[in-house]
């Protein structure tokens, strides 16, 4: 028996969406809320916060790529590249090393928080 590490993350979810959350591991959205967009984790946080606006913007940089497979002429069958049964190019086809043109987004977020009474609040979030 062979055990490996497990590896995983949140994919295209961030940890966090404010400043503030991310610079707390995100525990600023869920425990102690510190601007509007902590509705994203913990909605109750909003009666906390008062009536505000807050606005974000983050840079999103992923890197990414994978590694395809390459037809054998002689076989048929597919073998990954440099197992010296395909040429090593990537194609449109998904064959050889094919990598991301798009690796830097801007991702915007935008909260608002407004108090209705002493144990209730409005707010939304776009993140």
């Amino acid at each position: 028996m062979v055990l490996t590490t497990a590896q995983a993350t949140n994919g295209y979810m961030s940890h966090a969406y404010s400043p503030s959350a991310k610079g707390m591991a995100s525990a600023g959205e869920s425990a102690l809320p510190q601007d509007s967009l902590s509705i994203v984790g913990n909605s109750v946080g909003l009666v906390r916060l008062g009536q505000r606006v807050d606005m974000g913007l983050a840079w999103f940089s992923p890197h990414r790529d994978y590694l395809g497979l390459t037809p054998n002429a002689a076989t048929g069958a597919y073998a990954p590249i440099g197992s010296g049964s395909g040429n090593g190019t990537g194609t449109g086809t998904g064959t050889g090393k094919v990598e991301s043109r798009n690796n830097d987004f801007i991702v915007p977020s935008l909260g608002y928080s407004r108090p209705l009474d002493a144990k209730s609040a409005f707010g939304i979030a776009l993140f």
